[in-house]
């Protein structure tokens, strides 16, 4: 990335290096989340809760840092059925200001600024986060795809879409727009790009037969 790209980006540092394993921590608190969601999932009309997609420009690569695009969204929340809702995150975290990285709807905009309900602050429109724009290895963003589905509940369907553009041209071009009232030059053409999509219920099939779900993760990525 440009130095004048990564200074837009939003960075995602705390990945841990080495082999993709969950801990041992981590690894019994997803059982017993996988374990609810396939019982729950026995019944062939319940769908994931949340979207989480990421969008690769033309450099995608398994061999050198990729820059991409991470955006979460509720699934076909929109009243008339017809669509996915935007989701946010609070910035509490990131602005250092507390430890709050919670989900935001679009119901919690009011006159005064956006409420996050798990931390009680109110933010600015232009303080909440949109999208993540990140430069990282094939291995980091199974990283960071397992921390954002963690944050989803562990009940999101994956989509990996790829722009026809550079990453950073998207990017860029809506650096003004990453905010709770932009975003919608991304939301008006995700449909529109290629895409493969990891379901949820392909994800608790594979982890449930034993396979570690960060390596699921970043064979979905390298596929």
């Amino acid at each position: 990335m440009t130095q004048e790209h990564s200074r837009d980006a939003i960075r995602y540092d705390s990945v841990r290096e080495g082999e993709i394993m969950l801990t041992p921590d981590e690894a019994e608190r997803y059982a017993k989340q996988a374990k609810v969601l396939s019982k729950l999932l026995e019944n062939k009309s319940v769908v994931a809760k949340y979207k989480i997609e990421v969008m690769f420009g033309k450099q995608r690569s398994v061999h050198r840092p990729t820059p991409g695009i991470l955006s979460l969204w509720m699934s076909g929340s929109k009243l008339h059925g017809g669509g996915d809702d935007k989701l946010y995150l609070c910035p509490g975290k990131r602005l250092q200001r507390n430890t709050c990285e919670s989900l935001l709807l679009e119901n919690y905009n009011t006159s005064r600024g956006i409420v996050c309900p798990s931390c009680g602050t109110i933010w600015k429109h232009e303080e909440v986060i949109g999208e993540l724009l990140l430069n990282l290895s094939m291995r980091n963003w199974a990283e960071v795809l397992y921390k954002f589905y963690r944050i989803c509940e562990y009940n999101a369907d994956i989509y990996l879409k790829y722009s026809r553009d550079d990453i950073r041209t998207v990017a860029k071009a809506q650096a003004e727009k990453a905010t709770w009232k932009g975003s919608q030059a991304l939301e008006r053409t995700r449909e529109h790009r290629a895409r493969q999509l990891y379901p949820l219920r392909n994800i608790i099939k594979d982890t449930s037969a034993g396979a570690d779900i960060l390596s699921r993760f970043y064979a979905f990525l390298v596929s």
